[in-house]
C-alpha cells in the first residue's frame, strides 16, 4: 500500500490510561466517524500497519481508541505523533 492509497483522517497525540488506549486528533467535521470503521492504518517507519479498533469513545474534540494488541501504556507511547489513515477504499463507511 502506498500514499496515494490511502486517507489522512488524524493524528495519535497521546495516551489515556495504563491500558494502553490513544487520543487521536481528528482531521473530519465529525469525530463520531471513528464509530463507523473497524480498522486503521498507522505508517510506522515508512511502513503502513494495521490496527484493529476495539472500541472507539469521545472526549470533547479528541477520539479515545483501544486498539487491539495494544494494551499497555508502554506500547501506545510509541504510536503518539503518528497519522492515522484509512484505505480510500473504505472512505464511503467514514463518511
Amino acid at each position: 500500500m502506498n500514499d496515494k492509497d490511502v486517507l489522512e483522517i488524524g493524528q495519535i497525540v497521546n495516551t489515556r490510561g495504563l491500558r494502553g488506549e490513544v487520543k487521536v486528533n481528528s482531521f473530519s467535521e465529525d469525530p463520531e466517524r471513528f464509530s463507523k470503521i473497524s480498522k486503521i492504518l498507522v505508517k510506522e517507519k515508512g511502513v503502513f500497519k494495521e490496527y484493529e479498533i476495539e472500541r472507539a469513545s469521545y472526549s470533547k474534540t479528541q477520539v479515545i481508541l483501544k486498539l487491539k494488541g495494544i494494551d499497555h501504556i508502554d506500547y501506545s507511547e510509541k504510536l503518539k505523533g503518528l497519522y492515522v489513515y484509512i484505505p480510500r477504499s473504505e472512505l464511503r463507511k467514514f463518511t
